[in-house]
C-alpha cells in the first residue's frame, strides 16, 4: 500500500513545518572517494540496527572487492543502504573519522549538529521508515537516496533545548568512549608485554587453532 506521507496533516495541525529529507540533508561537498591501493589497509565501518557506528573489518587493498571506497568525517550521517529499513542510520563519532565505507552506504551531512541528531533519530521511527519502505520494493528497499530524499518529515525545531541537550550528551558519550578505549588499550598492551601474551609465537599458535571464517 503506497500511503507515504499519511501523517502530514497531523504534523501541520501540530504547528510543524513539513520538509523533504532532500532539502535539509545532502551528500557531503568535496571529494570523499578513495581509489583502493593493493598495498594499503582499510578500516571499514558498519552501522547496527540500533544506529551505532562501529568498526568493521580491516581489509587489505589486495583483498578488497571494491575499486573505490568513501572516507567519512565526524558528524556524517551514515545510512546502510540495505539496513535502513531496520534503522541502520547513525552519526559518525570523531574517533571514527577517516575510516571507510563502500557504496553500500550513503553519507549525508546536516547543516548543524542539532539537525544531525534530530533527523538521524527521526528517520529511525517506524512511521518514517514505513514512508521510506512504502515507496520501494523487493530486496533493494531503501537503497536509493533520491527516493529517501523525497520523504517528508517534520522540520527540526529551531532553538529546541532538548535537542541541544542531546547533542551535548552525545559529545560527552563519545569523549568517554574514546578515553575508555585509549585506557583499555594501554592497560592491555602493558599486561600483554609483561605476561608474554601477544608475541609472535602466540599469534602463530592462535592462527593454527583459529577456525576458518
Amino acid at each position: 500500500i503506497a500511503d507515504k506521507g499519511r501523517k502530514r496533516e497531523v504534523w501541520i495541525k501540530g504547528g510543524h513545518k513539513v520538509v523533504a529529507f532532500g532539502s535539509i540533508l545532502s551528500p557531503p561537498t568535496g571529494e570523499r572517494s578513495v581509489g583502493v591501493a593493493e598495498d594499503e589497509e582499510y578500516q571499514f565501518l558498519r552501522v547496527s540496527y540500533q544506529g551505532e557506528v562501529t568498526d568493521g573489518d580491516i581489509i587489505s587493498g589486495a583483498e578488497c572487492s571494491y575499486a573505490t571506497l568513501y572516507q567519512v568525517q565526524s558528524w556524517d550521517i551514515l545510512i546502510s543502504n540495505m539496513g535502513v529499513g531496520r534503522g541502520a542510520i547513525g552519526i559518525v563519532p570523531p574517533y571514527h573519522a577517516g575510516k571507510f565505507v563502500s557504496n553500500e552506504y550513503t553519507i549525508l551531512r546536516a547543516q548543524t549538529n542539532e539537525e544531525a541528531v534530530y533527523y538521524s533519530n527521526l528517520v529511525k521511527t517506524k512511521e518514517i521508515l514505513g514512508d521510506i519502505l512504502s515507496t520501494t520494493t523487493g530486496m533493494n528497499r531503501g537503497r536509493n537516496w533520491p527516493t529517501i530524499a523525497k520523504v517528508e518529515v517534520p522540520e527540526c525545531p529551531v532553538g529546541d533545548s532538548a535537542v541541544a541537550k542531546l547533542v551535548e550528551e552525545l559529545k560527552r558519550l563519545w569523549e568517554a568512549h574514546s578515553n575508555f578505549t585509549t585506557s583499555k588499550k594501554g592497560y592491555l598492551d602493558k599486561i600483554a608485554k609483561e605476561m608474554e601474551l601477544n608475541g609472535p609465537d602466540a599469534h602463530e599458535r592462535w592462527l593454527g587453532f583459529k577456525p576458518p571464517e
